[in-house]
């Protein structure tokens, strides 16, 4: 994951996570070395403070065909959602505290009813 650095042992995330649950885009997190080396790798050791983002993925199930997730996702953009993919079917979903959530929820429950994607939820902050 990327992250900015603000302060010793301190950074925000700064993409949306893919694969982890509990933090979203955003986030204040506490780092600490991996390995225990002063010099190894550095990993979250935990969220300091959830900054008000929401994380949601999906897996499309049309990957050869861009335009039935364009056409679902011009939806959840109007909202003020934005994305980023990991691969051809891989999406991550960012929802900013400005975004109705509900609203939202509904479109990814309705691209998953037309199988347009399967969908999951990363984190949800619960500030609406």
């Amino acid at each position: 994951m990327w992250a900015e650095p603000v302060g010793v042992g301190r950074a925000l995330l700064r993409n949306i996570p893919f694969f982890v649950v509990g933090v979203a885009y955003d986030d204040l997190v506490s780092l600490k070395r991996g390995d225990g080396a002063d010099n190894g790798p550095l990993r979250v050791d935990r969220v300091v403070q959830h900054r008000g983002h929401s994380t949601y993925r999906v897996v499309l199930q049309s990957a050869a065909d861009p335009a039935v997730f364009d056409i679902w996702w011009k939806r959840l953009e109007d909202l003020g959602c934005w994305y980023e993919r990991a691969n051809s079917v891989l999406v991550a979903i960012d929802m900013p505290q400005s975004v109705d959530v509900r609203k939202a929820y509904d479109i990814l429950q309705q691209g998953e009813a037309d199988g347009a994607w399967d969908f999951e939820e990363g984190f949800y902050s619960g500030k609406r």
